[in-house]
């Protein structure tokens, strides 16, 4: 459940063959206790069907921490829409959530 981005970023001169246009949360560490949460995001590509790891574009995040009352508003929102189990719910919404904060490009969940 990746988040495809609306413009890709080129590997450059170290991957001059690589277009990364997605963005996956490769992993999220909540901590209920301090009201946080920790994300670990990778940039890469789906090609056949399965994930091809890309490089971290500079200047982009790859760690990501959501804490206090963020925290808070991000797991009390993610609530499942029609045919969608709770663990899409929480992924739409920190996909959402880092979007509008400004830790991912504008695109969509595919």
């Amino acid at each position: 459940m990746p988040w495809q981005l609306t413009t890709a970023y080129s590997g450059g001169d170290l991957d001059p063959t690589g277009t990364y246009d997605q963005v996956k949360i490769r992993q999220q560490t909540w901590d209920d206790r301090r009201n946080s949460m920790s994300v670990e995001l990778e940039y890469g590509t789906t090609d056949a069907g399965a994930w091809k790891k890309g490089l971290n574009p500079a200047g982009k995040p790859t760690f990501v921490m959501i804490e206090g009352q963020d925290f808070v508003d991000l797991v009390t929102n993610a609530t499942p829409q029609a045919g969608e189990s709770v663990y899409q719910a929480v992924k739409r919404t920190l996909y959402e959530y880092l979007s509008t904060a400004g830790e991912l490009d504008p695109g969509s969940i595919v």
